[in-house]
């Protein structure tokens, strides 16, 4: 009966720990994309869901928003010129992200610099849970809670706003590693048609 237990505890501890195992899921930066195409994931992903408006107006959020989802600069010239403050932000962020995250791959590093964009909150997003599963390299469970930032704030209400919930979607595939060409080559032809859009 005492070998008995102990086999059992054995095996039960090796079927849990496989289980576990599972979980974890070490993704790799995709070696079909260049430094250059991951820098222009990471900023195209952001002109996709923010958009460009030459005019100020109230975002769903309520505030008041120009430019790629500005919400601290008064007025831009033009798209070029929005252009130019969208990758001083991004790259303050990244900056700041990469030092935060030094494990995680660039797209990962993308995916959360485009969170904070949106979220504005550093601190919110480093002590969520979905932060401590992508840490962990629980890749499934970071993903699904990744997709709970789909909430907006009206009216003293958080209510889910399906144009985040089409955003996070698109970026859980920088997450967990399924991002592929034909993504790039749909968000490429994406943000072409904000240029053509505003006549550039």
């Amino acid at each position: 009966m005492k070998n008995f237990n102990i086999v059992t505890l054995i095996v039960a501890f090796f079927i849990t720990f496989c289980s576990n195992a599972e979980k974890i899921k070490i993704v790799k930066d995709n070696p079909a994309f260049s430094s250059t195409q991951k820098y222009q994931i990471m900023l195209w992903n952001i002109k996709k869901a923010e958009n460009y408006r030459a005019d100020t107006y109230r975002c769903q959020a309520n505030k008041k928003t120009i430019g790629y989802g500005f919400t601290n600069v008064k007025s831009v010239k033009n798209i070029q010129h929005a252009d130019i403050i969208l990758r001083s932000m991004v790259e303050e962020l990244y900056s700041i992200v990469k030092k935060e995250y030094p494990n995680q791959t660039y797209l990962q590093q993308a995916a959360i610099v485009s969170l904070i964009y949106n979220t504005g909150d550093l601190n919110f997003v480093k002590k969520s849970n979905f932060s401590k599963a992508l840490t962990n390299n629980q890749i499934s469970k970071a993903v699904k809670h990744f997709k709970e930032f789909n909430k907006i704030q009206k009216k003293g209400r958080y209510i889910v706003s399906k144009g985040l919930v089409n955003r996070r979607t698109f970026e859980s595939k920088l997450l967990d590693g399924s991002f592929n060409m034909d993504d790039y080559n749909k968000l490429k032809a994406d943000v072409s048609q904000i240029y053509v859009k505003n006549k550039v």
